[in-house]
């Protein structure tokens, strides 16, 4: 039967072991032994030489080896890098998000424009105290620049963004929290939010 290709230290070593065998032979027939035939000495040597075959034939196994486990990760890279080339899900997100972005901003435009309206008119009227119409009601017009930039902060970072510019329209009874008007009580609550939504959506002139 056959033997397999050796590893490297196995060959090594079968190498080691051949070359002892050898050089003993070879010392004991210059010391004068008789008994040690030229064939004896010659099995030897035929020994030898195919162990260092054999450790040649260990060596290049290793290299083939060693490219067959590099061609194996570079086709495992390749096969999980083809997953990026599906975008879908991402195109679906990106849609989204623009419809959701286009319909925020449209709002707070409105908002804004309306909020400018109101304060003019109540300015005529004598009763323009700001940011109050005739302390009882907050008019908030919340700039779409500001709170589109407040939404993608919070949206990629997990935390609210301090909006120190609108303490009227806002709950700021934590800095760092940035829990503002324009939470909803469920979203004040989650564990970003550090303190209570305190005042009502009314008071900030929201819906």
């Amino acid at each position: 039967m056959a033997k397999t290709v050796p590893t490297i230290d196995e060959a090594a070593q079968e190498v080691q072991a051949a070359e002892h065998a050898v050089t003993e032979l070879e010392a004991k027939i210059a010391d004068g032994d008789t008994t040690i035939t030229s064939s004896v000495f010659q099995k030897a040597r035929d020994a030898l030489d195919f162990a260092r075959l054999r450790e040649k034939a260990a060596a290049k196994k290793a290299e083939k080896d060693e490219v067959a486990q590099r061609q194996a990760k570079i086709d495992a890279l390749v096969a999980e890098a083809e997953t990026l080339t599906d975008i879908t899900d991402l195109q679906g997100k990106f849609a989204a998000v623009v419809d959701a972005v286009g319909a925020f901003h449209s709002a707070l435009t409105a908002r804004a424009k309306t909020a400018t309206e109101l304060e003019s008119r109540a300015s005529r009227l004598g009763v323009w105290k700001r940011p109050r119409i005739d302390e009882r009601v907050t008019v908030q017009s919340f700039k779409p620049a500001d709170w589109l930039n407040a939404a993608i902060h919070e949206g990629t970072t997990g935390e609210p963004k301090s909006m120190p510019g609108y303490l009227h329209g806002s709950v700021m009874h934590d800095s760092k929290a940035g829990i503002h008007g324009l939470h909803t009580a469920e979203r004040a609550a989650r564990p970003m939010g550090r303190c209570p939504i305190r005042s009502s959506p009314a008071r900030h002139g929201l819906p």
